[in-house]
């Protein structure tokens, strides 16, 4: 009977020390001393209790229960004695018993990431989530995640998913640009939209990203947008002085003697006061340079006229940076940039030599000649390494020139005013000659049969010049040699990318064709013999003259900016020139780098110096 009512006092001083206040459940008995004589320690620990707990007065079981701690509380220990813990809770301060606290989860460090180039903020891990705007190079970003190949961040207010290969633990070096003329920069991609201020020829800036025909760059004075026509990767060599010949100066005529009864004594001359500098009516302009005439307020429409400079105009209205204006050209609209409210001399003309090289230009490279200032406008044919061209006048970066082919548009990039003497070139074929191009890639015979060993391989998109025809075989002279190729695999135009190209190739392929018409010849794609053709995501992009210092230039700009902008493009790699760029190592070696093996043997093709292998993601 004594050991009865010894258990149940043990089990009334357990549901005292742990129970869970008036009206709720008692927790579970635990066998805790009654009292305790231990040193105390002051600590600040952040705990969280794992059952409701009661707070007593003092390190006992048998103190006063002052309130009962909900289970997953989070507490401040500030000091320790033996196994109990002291802590606040609504006010009233006690002990607790360490045995159910438990240590409170670490708030794990923000990691921050930057943007490798720019880069689309998506609602969702996929291509197909909605924009939430662009991401700028450079930009650093907090990592809140991963889902796939994509990094779930928060930028600025904006949290979104980005391409994991678009984003780097360590801050991107700056890109830079040179503005190759004076170039007026906007609030935003447009020309119509607000002017901030003017890039001087040659001034350096910081490159951010390209959106269309426009860069996003920032300078000292702020972030602005530029046409992509003005701005180069390398500075501009500086243009040669003008060289004025000042005028002869007028010799007064002595005064004439008027016969008179009788005579007078003359009078001396009176001396004429200057006039005073000619300044403008309000309605009146004078052109600062050689500027074109348009039927509209915007670069898009075909020029009426080239309006020299120093022409005085009448300006008729205003609107939007440009001047409605009455000229020798007849009336049209022409940029505010290029009218001053004083007298601007004229344009010297030449008297000798020296000067006469001051209104000519050289060709640096094979260059398209455009209708106008734009690569958005046709070619009006390619104007040859180191040709003289006489110059017209220049506006936002392009030259307007007179050339062997037309009077037209060049680049100011492709221009140089100091005379170029090209390398020497294979004779070009006869007028008469006829090509055709490979739409396969395809054995060279010796003979027109299947017979003998082939001498070689033409590859996919190859120009070959036609010879003739016999029995369903055409004699051609390819970049393998002179041979027999089958008329089956012989196409009469040009051959481009075939059907069955993925997405991303596909948006690859149309930015190639619109940007570099004449630097890619042809373009390779869907074909057996590659997983990344057959499956239609993979393009090879022929480099015209990829073994002169223009081809490898040329080839190298492309490179370039299809990896500036691999994110939006969906690019998984390219290879170019026995290189290979991966996203988490950049430029690698291609063939010694154990890269390329099944191909068999090594040649122009193989080792990519003749195109560009572009690997896009497969959707």
């Amino acid at each position: 009977m004594q050991r009865k009512k010894l258990g149940s006092s043990l089990a009334l001083i357990v549901a005292l020390a742990l129970g869970t206040g008036l009206g709720s459940t008692p927790a579970t008995a635990h066998q805790l001393p009654a009292t305790v004589s231990i040193p105390m320690a002051t600590v600040k620990l952040a705990k969280v209790t794992t059952v409701n707990l009661n707070l007593r007065k003092s390190t006992t079981t048998a103190s006063k229960l002052l309130v009962t701690i909900p289970k997953n509380t989070s507490l401040t220990i500030t000091r320790t004695s033996g196994s109990w813990s002291y802590t606040t809770y609504k006010g009233m301060s006690g002990w607790a018993h360490g045995s159910y606290l438990k240590n409170a989860p670490t708030k794990a460090k923000a990691t921050y990431l930057y943007a490798t180039a720019t880069a689309t903020l998506r609602s969702t891990a996929s291509d197909k989530g909605k924009s939430l705007g662009t991401v700028a190079r450079r930009t650093k970003v907090a990592r809140l995640g991963t889902s796939g190949a994509w990094t779930k961040v928060k930028s600025g207010s904006s949290t979104g998913y980005i391409k994991t290969t678009g984003l780097s633990t360590k801050l991107p070096a700056k890109a830079y640009r040179w503005a190759t003329a004076d170039t007026t920069v906007r609030s935003s991609p447009n020309a119509s939209a607000k002017k901030l201020y003017v890039l001087k020829r040659g001034q350096q800036v910081e490159w951010l990203q390209n959106t269309g025909s426009w860069q996003l760059i920032t300078t000292t004075q702020g972030r602005a947008w530029a046409p992509g026509s003005t701005l180069a990767t390398k500075k501009p060599d500086p243009l040669p002085p003008v060289v004025t010949k000042p005028k002869p100066p007028v010799t007064a005529k002595p005064p004439v003697a008027t016969p008179s009864k009788p005579p007078v004594t003359a009078k001396p001359p009176v001396a004429t006061p200057s006039k005073p500098p000619v300044t403008a009516k309000p309605n009146h302009r004078w052109t600062t340079a050689n500027v074109n005439l348009r039927p509209t307020s915007s670069t898009k429409g075909a020029p009426l006229g080239l309006v020299p400079r120093g022409e005085k105009v009448t300006v008729v209205k205003s609107t939007d940076g440009w001047s409605n204006a009455k000229t020798s050209q007849g009336t049209g609209w022409m940029s505010s940039d290029y009218l001053a409210t004083a007298a601007v001399p004229a344009d010297p003309k030449p008297e000798d030599p020296q000067e006469a090289k001051e209104t000519y230009r050289w060709t640096t490279s094979d260059v398209n000649l455009r209708s106008d200032g734009s690569t958005d406008n046709p070619s009006l044919g390619v104007v040859p390494e180191g040709e003289k061209v006489g110059f017209l006048g220049s506006e936002n970066g392009w030259a307007n020139v007179k050339t062997s082919e037309a009077t037209g548009w060049i680049s100011e990039a492709y221009l140089s005013a100091k005379e170029i003497v090209p390398k020497p070139a294979t004779p070009p074929p006869a007028s008469d000659a006829q090509y055709r191009w490979a739409t396969a890639d395809v054995n060279l015979r010796p003979d027109g049969s299947t017979g003998k060993p082939p001498l070689g391989v033409v590859q996919t998109g190859e120009k070959v010049t036609f010879i003739m025809s016999v029995n369903g075989w055409v004699n051609v002279k390819t970049s393998a040699g002179t041979g027999w190729i089958s008329e089956a695999y012989l196409s009469k135009t040009l051959f481009t990318a075939s059907p069955g190209l993925k997405p991303n190739a596909v948006k690859v392929k149309n930015l190639i064709v619109q940007l570099y018409p004449y630097e890619v010849y042809s373009i390779g794609g869907v074909r057996q013999g590659s997983v990344g053709h057959s499956a239609g995501v993979a393009l090879d992009l022929m480099i015209r003259d990829y073994k002169k210092p223009s081809g490898i230039k040329a080839g190298d700009a492309i490179a370039a900016y299809l990896l500036e902008n691999r994110t939006e493009l969906g690019i998984d790699y390219l290879i170019w020139r026995d290189q290979i760029w991966l996203s988490r190592k950049g430029w690698v070696p291609y063939s010694k780098g154990g890269y390329g093996q099944h191909l068999g043997t090594w040649n122009d093709t193989t080792l990519h110096y003749d195109h560009i292998h572009v690997e896009t993601l497969g959707r």
